[in-house]
C-alpha cells in the first residue's frame, strides 16, 4: 500500500512539473524576463506559505485537544 501511495505521488509530482513547464511556455511567450521570474518566485512562495499554514493549523488544533 505504501509503495502505491508512493508511486501516486511521484506520479503527481511530475504531472505537476509538466504543467508548470507548459503554464511557464506559455507566460514566456507574454510576459518580460522580469515578470516571468516574480511569477515563479510569487508560485514558489504560495506553495511555501500553505505548507506554513497547515503546520500552524495542525499546531493550533493540536493545543485545543489538550
Amino acid at each position: 500500500m505504501l509503495a502505491g501511495q508512493h508511486e501516486d505521488a511521484r506520479e503527481l509530482k511530475e504531472n505537476l512539473d509538466r504543467r508548470e513547464r507548459v503554464v511557464l511556455d506559455i507566460l514566456a511567450n507574454y510576459l518580460s524576463a522580469e515578470q516571468l521570474q516574480d511569477y515563479q518566485h510569487f508560485v514558489k512562495m504560495k506553495s511555501t506559505l500553505l505548507i506554513e499554514q497547515r503546520k500552524l493549523d495542525d499546531k493550533i488544533k493540536l493545543g485545543q485537544e489538550q
